[in-house]
């Protein structure tokens, strides 16, 4: 029968596998003929990466420590610094070159609008059903839904803040009516991109 290898994996249960050689080779070494030197030794061996794994594991504990220290460090440290760069900002007295020389203006973001997708998320309201999607960097996105009596999609309404929120009542009333939807953003007044994937609800 082929055995999986008996050391372990993870550091918890190597050391618990060190332990317990270290235990019973003192029981069972001098039935296999060893020497109580010999079985010093072994025993030696496994204190050592016993020692290793602890000061590894508790080196690892710090580190998430300091690591957490520094993301709070950070995080209340920006959060004025970003104040203090709006101020800059503002001052009569700055300049681009003062900017760059300060390195407080973003690098020039390059978006290919050919290949450009928003994503979908409907939610069913008190008021009608919420389109929820970004712009992706775009200016506006084209809406458009498909109910149960229509052949096609068709086009909604052009948006520049979305959610969208479609107020219409079910064709009929009280009966369950299944929505689709999807959205192509807009740019410069004309549509690019990839339309999204087509989402569904039954309201």
């Amino acid at each position: 029968m082929k055995h999986k290898p008996y050391f372990p994996n993870t550091n918890a249960d190597r050391r618990a596998w060190l332990a317990n050689f270290k235990t019973n080779i003192a029981i069972d070494g001098p039935g296999l003929g060893y020497s109580a030197s010999k079985i010093t030794i072994l025993q030696d061996m496994c204190d050592t990466m016993i020692a290793g794994i602890d000061a590894a594991d508790a080196a690892k504990a710090a580190a998430k420590s300091k690591n957490s220290d520094k993301d709070t460090l950070i995080k209340d440290g920006m959060e004025a610094m970003r104040k203090e760069v709006q101020t800059i900002k503002a001052n009569s007295s700055y300049t681009e070159a003062t900017g760059n020389s300060l390195g407080i203006i973003g690098s020039e973001e390059i978006i290919d609008y050919s290949t450009a997708k928003t994503t979908l998320k409907l939610v069913a309201t008190p008021l009608g059903i919420e389109v929820k999607f970004g712009l992706e960097h775009c200016e506006a996105a084209d809406i458009f839904s498909k109910r149960k009596a229509d052949d096609a999609f068709v086009f909604q309404k052009r948006i520049m803040h979305p959610p969208y929120l479609d107020k219409r009542l079910n064709a009929e009333i009280n009966i369950p009516e299944l929505r689709q939807y999807y959205v192509v953003l807009v740019m410069d007044d004309e549509q690019v991109g990839i339309p999204s994937d087509i989402a569904s609800i039954k309201i």
